[in-house]
């Protein structure tokens, strides 16, 4: 049994943009508009976001082997601002879901910590053309070669993949700040026309000091349980086709592209590789400042024989849940909207449902098993065993 409401939002967003996607920018779709001028009529409250993505284009020049530096005439740098994006707008499938097309031409940045210009691709066998970044770290070159690492894993890789196959690559990336974070989106295109294949690899650092984010420094310890919890409501809600309606999805993992629309929203990211039903690639929008945490400490927990039960209003209230006491019944009743739960001390009755023990009184506190919260309210539950501090989660 589930008992949570979840707030959620999708954008269908393009990651990735074909040649011929590209040219039909220029044709019948306005030029530099902005997110919000695109949004087609009866889409006002469609959410607006800033995915990373450039159009990957091959190149007729001649091959030859990577070059290690950017050339000399290279875009110029911007300080800290990525260019105005070109946007182009459609309807799927005449479902009431926009999708958004973006076309950023930025791939150079800089600020005092770091300098990320593009350097050329050109691989004779196979043949692999466009650009990837070079990233330079002031004072740190261990970062510097940490990162640059990572891009040289996803060049290599992608080489690789198209040499096996006997196919073109064509890479190109996009480097776009907000005011916390720096974000990198690489991406690879295999093969032409619209049938052909696409890799996405995403990082992100912060912007003023030497650090990369894994999914689990942003949402904590249950951090993979609640981006698939997120992403399979959104599906349910929307009644999307995308995943065999749900079905396909397999869960949000450690190699699952992720990055900062902006510093209250966290972009999920699925190329159309691994969507059902899609010949375009999405990103689900993830909003930050709904997800409800508690922490209870260890010293705050009460543990019998293994069991370990936890203050049913501190964490409750957390939450976002309304948490009503009745001490003539010794019942505590749990509210969010429509949704109410009741429970009685010394009962083990959890609606209809028994867990390892019942609601206890201990302390002028109603304590309860942490599985109340993940098996009955369907939040998520994570107890350190080195701490014995206890970590749960919900949209």
């Amino acid at each position: 049994m589930k008992f949570k409401s979840l707030a959620i939002m999708l954008a269908l967003t393009f990651l990735f943009s074909t040649t011929a996607l590209a040219s039909e920018a220029t044709s019948g779709q306005p030029e530099e508009a902005t997110a919000a001028e695109s949004v087609p009529e009866g889409a006002a409250d469609a959410p607006k976001a800033i995915p990373i993505e450039a159009a990957a284009e091959t190149s007729g020049e001649e091959a030859v082997k990577p070059a290690p530096e950017a050339e000399e005439g290279a875009e110029a740098i911007i300080t800290g601002e990525a260019d105005e994006p070109e946007v182009n707008t459609g309807v799927k499938n005449d479902e009431v879901i926009y999708s958004v097309s973006t076309v950023y031409k930025n791939q150079n940045f800089t600020n005092t910590l770091y300098e990320v210009a593009p350097f050329d691709i050109k691989s004779e066998n196979p043949t692999g053309t466009g650009t990837l970044p070079n990233i330079e770290v002031t004072g740190n070159t261990a970062f510097q070669d940490e990162l640059n690492a990572i891009v040289d894993r996803f060049y290599n890789a992608a080489i690789d993949k198209a040499l096996d196959n006997n196919i073109r690559v064509s890479f190109t990336y996009q480097a776009f700040a907000n005011e916390n974070y720096l974000n990198f989106g690489l991406f690879a295109k295999y093969g032409v026309g619209e049938t052909a294949g696409e890799d996405l690899l995403t990082f992100t650092v912060a912007k003023d000091f030497c650090k990369l984010y894994e999914l689990s420094d942003i949402l904590g310890p249950n951090a993979y349980e609640l981006a698939s919890d997120f992403v399979n409501n959104t599906l349910k809600a929307e009644g999307s086709t995308f995943f065999n309606n749900g079905a396909d999805f397999k869960g949000v993992v450690e190699s699952t592209p992720f990055y900062f629309l902006d510093d209250e929203t966290l972009g999920l990211a699925f190329s159309k590789d691994f969507i059902t039903d899609s010949d375009t690639s999405i990103v689900f929008m993830l909003p930050l400042n709904e997800l409800n945490k508690s922490i209870i400490t260890k010293v705050e927990t009460n543990k019998v024989n293994g069991v370990v039960s936890v203050p049913v209003r501190d964490v409750a209230e957390d939450l976002g849940y309304t948490v009503v006491w009745d001490a003539a019944n010794q019942t505590v009743l749990l509210e969010d909207g429509d949704a109410s739960i009741e429970i009685k001390v010394d009962v083990n009755d959890y609606a209809g449902y028994e867990l390892e023990k019942a609601p206890e009184y201990i302390f002028s506190k109603v304590f309860v098993p942490s599985t109340f919260f993940s098996d009955i309210l369907g939040c998520y539950v994570d107890i350190d065993n080195l701490t014995g501090n206890v970590v749960i989660d919900r949209f």
